[in-house]
């Protein structure tokens, strides 16, 4: 005879299935047969095979992504579509004004030679000025370990300052001679 639960073959002098431990006194096998096909067609529990769930989630994930990967290509191709017409335009507008102007190449008769120019170091922006409270160190590295003393601050002077440096605990000033220098933020004030 037929396990009802499980489908497995019984032995007639057995009461229990061997498999699934599911009772089978008085079982017919002819009907068991019939019961079991019927049973595990009709009496499945509700709900959703966890390989149908996981595989329908990545197939959304897959697709999803795929979506969003042409959304931003589709995005960059139009924005660079815009800049080549904006870039065709001037280029446009440079060959066509070049063409209108008319160039001197003749020399002139005679040659000046005028003075050199000077090229000088341009001097970084500052944030503004700041006060020497009282005495203080001047330093060649925002540390005063690792450091050397450039110059003694007296209290009273001004300097300009450039930022700030080591998480805000030390105003990089620009001293008389262009140099930049490190004072400790707890001996200035900021104008």
């Amino acid at each position: 005879m037929k396990c009802m639960n499980c489908g497995a073959d019984i032995p007639d002098a057995d009461q229990f299935c061997g498999k699934c431990g599911w009772k089978a006194d008085n079982i017919d096998s002819k009907k068991t047969e019939n019961r079991h096909d019927t049973y595990s067609k009709e009496k499945k529990k509700p709900g959703y095979d966890i390989m149908t769930v996981m595989s329908t989630t990545t197939a959304l994930l897959i697709l999803t992504v795929a979506a969003s990967i042409i959304f931003v290509l589709v995005i960059n191709l139009t924005k660079g579509n815009n800049n080549n017409n904006v870039n065709n335009n001037v280029l446009q507008g440079i060959e066509t004004e070049s063409t209108d102007v008319e160039v001197d190449n003749t020399l002139p008769d005679t040659y000046v030679e005028e003075e050199p120019v000077q090229i000088t170091e341009t001097q970084e922006p500052t944030l503004g000025t700041l006060t020497i409270v009282s005495d203080v160190n001047v330093r060649d590295n925002p540390d005063t370990d690792n450091s050397n003393v450039i110059k003694v601050a007296k209290a009273e002077e001004t300097y300009e300052y450039l930022g700030l440096a080591d998480y805000g605990n030390w105003y990089i000033i620009l001293l008389e001679d262009g140099t930049k220098g490190y004072v400790y933020k707890g001996y200035v004030s900021t104008n």
